[in-house]
């Protein structure tokens, strides 16, 4: 089976040409351009510092959003199913934060599948929010809709992680990442996935941590699957994510199409 371009379709050139400049002048306007040069830098070197300190991961995404996400922006914000969701505004983060709650979802759901990743890694609801104020580069966007899609990509990301089964660790974010990448397009996420790769196959020695991991080069199987999946997968961004918290995990899984969960030791920093 040939592998799509994108999980979205294409349209004719010229609706797609018109879409991408309507959006790109909603998103400059809102102070969301598609490049801010002079933080690249800046949010790479504290990546390569700290892995774990998603600050900068915040900065690097959002200083390199790029054409291809001005696309997907676009249609998730002329969707049928995008409009319903804005109008909705699902509270994911109360709803997620809600750890009794989640506990009474029925074995095996969606939900409870989150509750157990969470836990294991050790990790909250809230906390990309507080790691994404600090780390942003454009703290109010002035576009709702726009705002709304930024928050809801962001409180939603580690639901990406329950569905997909990639863990919290280093080749897990590098492989979720890589999923990330084919399904929204931005530049610096895609940036990183190939910086993590590099990295850990040119720098990589026994015993170095982080991005120098050299089994973070091992695993490059997981992490390119990672882009795979996202191409063959449906589109995930306007998914109604809170609709199918009490559903089988297996069953959410077929639906979206994500594929097998690859097996794979995870690799800490």
């Amino acid at each position: 089976m040939a592998l799509p371009l994108s999980p979205l379709p294409l349209r004719s050139l010229r609706d797609e040409a018109s879409l991408f400049v309507r959006t790109a002048r909603l998103m400059q306007r809102a102070g969301m351009p598609m490049f801010h040069p002079t933080r690249i830098a800046g949010g790479l070197k504290g990546i390569l510092e700290d892995p774990n300190d998603t600050r900068h991961v915040f900065t690097l995404f959002e200083s390199m959003i790029g054409p291809l996400e001005v696309r997907h922006v676009g249609h998730f914000l002329e969707s049928d199913e995008g409009r319903a969701l804005f109008a909705k505004r699902p509270p994911v983060v109360q709803a997620l934060a809600d750890r009794d709650g989640l506990r009474r979802m029925p074995e095996g759901s969606l939900g409870r599948a989150y509750l157990a990743f969470v836990e294991a890694e050790g990790i909250t609801a809230d906390g990309l929010v507080e790691a994404s104020r600090q780390g942003r580069i454009t703290e109010h966007v002035t576009s709702p809709e726009l705002a709304f899609l930024r928050e809801y990509m962001r409180d939603t990301h580690d639901l990406w992680h329950t569905l997909t089964g990639y863990r919290g660790d280093i080749v897990g974010e590098l492989a979720l990442l890589a999923f990330g990448f084919a399904q929204m397009g931005n530049l610096g996420v895609g940036f990183l996935v190939a910086v993590g790769l590099l990295m850990s196959a040119v720098a990589g020695k026994p015993g170095a941590k982080g991005l120098v991991d050299p089994r973070v080069f091992e695993n490059r199987e997981v992490i390119v699957g990672g882009l795979v999946r996202g191409l063959r997968a449906r589109w995930l961004p306007t998914t109604d994510w809170l609709a199918l918290l009490e559903q089988p995990l297996e069953e959410v899984r077929a639906l979206l199409a994500v594929g097998p969960v690859p097996s794979y030791e995870p690799v800490r920093a």
